[in-house]
């Protein structure tokens, strides 16, 4: 391990020490030993300044607001804030003595507790556990400030909420990273005031970093590097105006061993200090200890990324997921040019598709790209219009563009709109949508038929592996010669709706065996409800479908509609959270009259004024809703779990949708194709 440190330009020889440490090593990961026996819980928490607002917090929580938008709302702290409270798993004793002995305490998944510490009031909700539950664990009191304590840490006054003389940034040296090489970043502070200032070790600053693999995958521990020795640790002064900086091996400090596309870190004085009294306590015991904790722990940086993804492989499959008023998912094939394949998956790796602007040649394609000052590109050949990947509706190719080295592929991009013979004479067909999620292409095109500005805001690539389990089953037949035996494809004539089997519905369905049962795990509550498989055997296979393909989890409830005379009812499902989201495909009305629009009961979201037209999206009755009566398919009822409805709210999220009882047969809907599919 090495580090560099320099003030200015100048290399600074005392802290060659740092190259010569040896000792016994610190573990990483402090919990490691414990983690896989003993009890850990997910918890999340909100930190405010008096119990009063903790109490109120608790009430409308209570009443189904959801707690991570409360969390970014009214916590005092920045990195909560960021995170919407979420603090990821945690073992007894690993946070304040207080807020380890509520946390811990808090009976069932969602409940809430509440408990003092030096911070302020926490709010702490308890979602899931794992491991061996602790038997007997002691239950601090909480501390009484009128007493002396033989903690060495005091108390020391803070004026404002963050104190602005330092700047903190962080960097990468490199954007992509390949699974086993050194991730290697800068950190490096800016004294913004006149006067000299003093600060911390540099090999503890690596302490402060949160790192988060993108969407909340995984929340990295962080550790001491080996040799680490805290009697040799100094303090450093920076003049007024001065920057201050040291390279760092994050490896080092972390295991960033798994694959992902993005991920993402910041740097936090408060995270810093708490991982001091983690891992090296013996830190607190120095004099002036409170009073550098009381200023830094407010300094943040911003944030910064890097990907760490495998090399691109002939053999391998690669997709971008693109994002812009929803999410376009393309598979890239290996079209035989050599390195351009890998060219456009380094261009999306590099951040070089993140907020760029989008263009459209109506009727024919939308258009992206690099911007111009950005290098890259592999020599174009002659081109030839592609007999695999025809131009059409999704078709994805490249453009070339110039340069001074000629003609260059792996810069600009399209989607195709529809067959264009006079686009495909001029692009390079690699590659096909694989799906849509929210209908981004027609939102795109509506935007820019409006005179408002689309932008790709940003793209992401994935090998096959890493894909989500709903992309997967979307893109397993992608390229693959589909034989037309049991589908009609509709042609662009005026026509009814075509089915995904020869007979336009499913299956007759078995009647007389108890009727399925699914459980909805959401942030207010669970729900378990019951399906009417008999009266709509359809619209119940797509539904059992999509939850066993684990649609529904992680989505929110993005709609709610209620009047002064009506609870009304709350609308969920859609995988953009609007309401124009859905599968990318849609399923035929299965209307009986004997179902009701009752409370409590889930009914198909459609188009209103067109029937054929629901997809994933459902709505759940707050009430009784005689309108939809005749007119909507109500495939279902609330069975366990009516007090939950009320608490229901928009952002309510849908942790998991769980398959309770199904029969004994397969659940494939039949499909109402869209133009162009097969």
């Amino acid at each position: 391990m090495s580090f560099e440190f320099s003030v200015g330009n100048r290399k600074q020889g005392w802290f060659r020490w740092i190259r010569n440490i040896l000792g016994v090593a610190l573990l990483i990961y402090a919990s490691c030993s414990v983690a896989e026996a003993q009890e850990q819980r997910h918890l999340q928490h909100i930190l405010v300044a008096t119990e009063k607002v903790a109490d109120r917090l608790i009430e409308v929580i209570d009443e189904g607001r959801d707690f991570k938008a409360l969390a970014r709302k009214y916590s005092l702290d920045v990195g909560t804030k960021i995170l919407g409270g979420d603090l990821g798993w945690v073992h007894y004793g690993a946070m304040e003595p207080e807020f380890s002995a509520a946390g811990f305490a808090i009976e069932k998944p969602m409940g809430l507790g509440k408990c003092k510490t030096r911070y302020g009031w926490h709010v702490i909700q308890f979602i899931e556990t794992r491991g061996e539950p602790i038997e007997n664990p002691p239950k601090p009191q909480q501390r009484d400030q009128s007493q002396p304590t033989n903690n060495p840490v005091t108390p020391v006054p803070v004026a404002g909420d963050r104190n602005e003389d330092l700047e903190w940034t962080i960097a990468f040296s490199k954007r992509s990273v390949l699974p086993g090489e050194d991730v290697e970043l800068v950190i490096g502070v800016r004294n913004k005031s006149g006067e000299a200032l003093e600060v911390l070790d540099p090999v503890l600053w690596p302490l402060g970093l949160i790192v988060r693999y993108q969407f909340g995958k995984l929340n990295v521990p962080l550790g001491l590097p080996k040799g680490f020795d805290s009697k040799k640790m100094e303090m450093r002064k920076i003049g007024g105006k001065e920057y201050l900086e040291s390279s760092f091996r994050l490896n080092d400090y972390a295991d960033v061993s798994i694959p992902w596309p993005i991920v993402r870190v910041i740097w936090r004085g408060d995270s810093l200090f708490g991982r001091i009294e983690k891992h090296a306590p013996e830190i607190m015991g120095k004099p002036d200890y409170a009073t550098w904790k009381s200023r830094w722990r407010f300094y943040r940086s911003e944030e910064a990324q890097f990907n760490l993804l495998p090399e691109v492989k002939p053999e391998d499959r690669w997709f971008l997921c693109l994002f812009s008023s929803g999410r376009i998912w393309v598979e890239v094939k290996d079209v035989g040019i050599p390195g351009l394949r890998q060219e456009i998956i380094q261009q999306v790796r590099e951040g070089n598709l993140n907020n760029v602007p989008i263009s459209l040649t109506q009727g024919q394609s939308i258009q992206f790209g690099v911007s111009p000052g950005m290098s890259g590109g592999v020599s174009s050949p002659l081109i030839e219009p592609s007999k695999k990947f025809p131009m059409e509706l999704g078709t994805f190719s490249v453009m070339p563009t110039g340069s001074a080295d000629g003609l260059k592929l792996g810069r600009k991009f399209s989607i195709g709109l529809g067959r264009s013979p006079a686009l495909a004479a001029k692009v390079i067909s690699c590659g096909k949508v694989v799906l849509e999620e929210g209908e981004p292409i027609s939102r795109i095109q509506e935007r820019i038929a409006k005179g408002l500005a689309a932008e790709l805001t940003l793209s992401l690539a994935y090998p096959f592996d890493l894909l989500p389990d709903k992309i997967k089953g979307a893109c397993d037949d992608a390229f693959v010669e589909k034989s037309t035996a049991g589908s009609v494809v509709p042609s662009t004539t005026n026509q009814k709706p075509q089915f995904s089997d020869n007979q336009g519905k499913t299956p007759p369905r078995p009647v007389g065996a108890p009727l399925p049962r699914i459980l909805l795990d959401t942030t207010a509550g669970p729900l378990l409800v019951e399906l009417f498989e008999d009266d709509c055997p359809n619209t119940v296979s797509n539904f059992i479908s999509l939850v066993g393909s684990g649609y529904y989890d992680g989505l929110k409830f993005h709609r709610k509609v209620s009047t002064n005379k009506s609870r009304g009812f709350i609308q969920g499902g859609s995988p953009d959270g609007t309401s124009a989201g859905g599968p990318g495909y849609c399923i035929s009305d299965e209307i009986n009259k004997k179902n009701k629009a009752l409370r409590g009961t889930l009914i198909m979201a459609r188009k209103h004024t067109e029937p054929d037209t629901a997809g994933s999206q459902f709505i759940i009755g707050l009430d009784n809703l005689a309108y939809l009566d005749g007119t909507y398919t109500v495939f279902g009822k609330v069975v366990e779990g009516n007090e939950v409805l009320d608490r229901l709210q928009e952002g309510t999220v849908i942790r998991r949708a769980i398959i309770k009882r199904k029969r004994d047969h397969e659940y494939t809907p039949a499909k109402i194709l869209t133009v162009g599919e097969k």
